[in-house]
């Protein structure tokens, strides 16, 4: 079954993507890191983000696309869109053209 329905509970990012919640964030994202169908990533809350998290955030992206699953964005905060155009990630971790892209047509 896909679960791509609303009833599927995103993955709520933490306020903090960095090296020092590695740990943590890492035992999120491998908790989910099997399951069937587009998984919806909040990322609505995060307020900091280092090269160590959104390097982990996008490795459990990639790894989706390999496993022929996905990810979905239903929130995008400003911090973690500007860091992932930082980065260079902004494009592979599926994220919009700018916010106001998102905010117009929406994360799917």
């Amino acid at each position: 079954m896909d679960n791509n329905c609303l009833d599927v509970k995103p993955v709520q990012l933490p306020a903090s993507l960095s090296a020092s919640s590695a740990a943590d964030f890492k035992q999120l994202l491998v908790s989910r890191i099997n399951e069937k169908g587009n998984i919806p990533l909040d990322g609505g809350k995060v307020e900091s983000a280092d090269s160590c998290g959104m390097q982990m955030l996008l490795c459990f992206i990639m790894t989706r696309k390999y496993q022929n699953e996905g990810v979905r964005w239903v929130d995008c905060s400003e911090t973690l869109y500007h860091a992932a155009c930082l980065l260079g990630m902004r494009r592979l971790a599926g994220l919009a053209d700018s916010l106001v892209e998102e905010l117009i047509l929406g994360m799917d």
